[in-house]
């Protein structure tokens, strides 16, 4: 029987879809994470520091050498796969790529020595670099941070001033900034899944709210894309110059874009690794409603993927950010919300007595709406009308 490594953190929510993915391929699997998991027995789980990759991945060589495959389901994880990957000589990501998908500026310079299209940008270390010729409006962003963390928009000098030192104090005096330029246009992410450099992308999303700003919460994601499909082409030619400027090579993708009024797909940023959180639950293939972390393990493990035929019916997701930082109490409204037509889940994943953090400093996720129905349009509105059915309590943490 095959054994496959999962890395992923404490918090993350992925667990339990991957020990389902694992049972129906008939696979033992490894959870390796910084902190014991429940649904992990055991024999089944390792404990290590994943902000040491060099010693723990030595350690996991060495206490389970006939790995057979390794998946990063989250940031945090992604050069420790590769480091893995390398020692047992499994598919991987040479760590040099692995590390410049954690670095936005290490992205950016990769991607502008490619001449590929992104924003005009600039790295900031201190307060006095901040007189930058880029063009108003710009963003400020860290170069390490995920989930539109820290992430504002700045209209003039004031407001730039004030985001620089809101972020600032987010990632701490040394951690050097990017200020780019805003890019409007229509913004979509796309999953995808490296083999032997060739990129098989797998789903298209949609991201129907505008992301103008100040701050970038993503909320709905929407399959198949509306796109019209010589854009859809041109997203996936980039995506693949992406993964190629920056040596990546094997495993899940998620790349995000930004698609300009004359059709031009703008890299906003690259993760090796699935889409975030619960969402992979919004992809499905085939009728047999193959799910995402199946594909992902079958291709980790060598196994045939078929051919990648998304499901016929359109699939989305709302993410439920945290509206105001505080102690999360509950979401009520959550049996109304299933009564809409369309919606098939709402999951809340904080837990009663949490501490959640609005953007812009920090991305807490309360949960996720899904919604299945014919059409795009149609699972927009489901989503709209499920979450519209939400509320959520906070209480606000003393001082605030």
């Amino acid at each position: 029987m095959s054994t496959t490594g999962l890395i992923l953190p404490s918090s993350g929510y992925r667990t339990e879809d991957f020990i389902t993915a694992a049972r129906r391929l008939r696979c033992d699997l490894v959870v390796i994470s910084d902190e014991h998991q429940i649904l992990a027995t055991p024999d089944q789980f390792m404990e290590v520091d994943l902000n040491e990759p060099d010693a723990s991945a030595d350690r996991i060589a060495r206490t389970f050498p006939n790995l057979d495959a390794i998946i990063a389901a989250d940031d945090g994880g992604v050069l420790l796969a590769a480091k893995v990957g390398e020692l047992l000589d499994l598919p991987h990501n040479p760590p040099a790529a692995a590390a410049a998908t954690r670095d936005k500026i290490a992205q950016r310079m990769a991607w502008q020595r490619a001449g590929l299209a992104q924003p005009d940008f600039r790295i900031v270390r201190s307060a006095d670099e901040l007189n930058t010729d880029l063009p108003y409006p710009v963003v400020v962003k860290p170069a390490s941070r995920s989930a539109s963390e820290g992430v504002i928009r700045a209209d003039d000098v004031d407001a730039l001033e004030s985001a620089y030192e809101r972020t600032r104090r987010l990632v701490g005096d040394s951690a050097p900034l990017i200020v780019e330029t805003f890019m409007p246009g229509r913004e979509v992410a796309l999953e995808a899944l490296l083999r032997q450099g060739e990129l098989t992308p797998l789903s298209l999303f949609d991201k129907p709210d505008p992301m103008d700003g100040p701050y970038f919460a993503e909320t709905i994601l929407i399959s198949p894309s509306r796109l019209a499909p010589h854009l859809q082409r041109r997203v996936k030619q980039a995506a693949g110059d992406a993964c190629r400027a920056l040596g990546l090579e094997e495993g899940p993708v998620h790349i995000e874009f930004r698609v300009s009024d004359d059709g031009v797909p703008g890299l906003i940023e690259l993760a090796a690794r699935p889409i975030g959180g619960m969402c992979g639950r919004a992809i499905r293939f085939s009728v047999l409603s193959v799910p995402l972390e199946e594909i992902l393990m079958r291709a980790a493990l060598g196994r045939s993927i078929g051919s990648i035929e998304p499901s016929s019916a359109a699939t989305g997701v709302y993410m439920l950010n945290a509206p105001q930082t505080g102690t999360f109490v509950n979401v009520s409204g959550v049996a109304q919300a299933l009564e809409v037509p369309g919606i098939i889940e709402v999951t809340i994943t904080a837990a009663r007595g949490s501490t959640v953090t609005a953007l812009p400093d920090g991305g807490s996720y309360l949960g996720f709406v899904f919604a299945r129905a014919a059409t795009p349009h149609a699972v927009e509105v489901a989503l709209r009308a499920g979450q519209s059915k939400l509320r959520t309590h906070i209480t606000p943490l003393s001082g605030e």
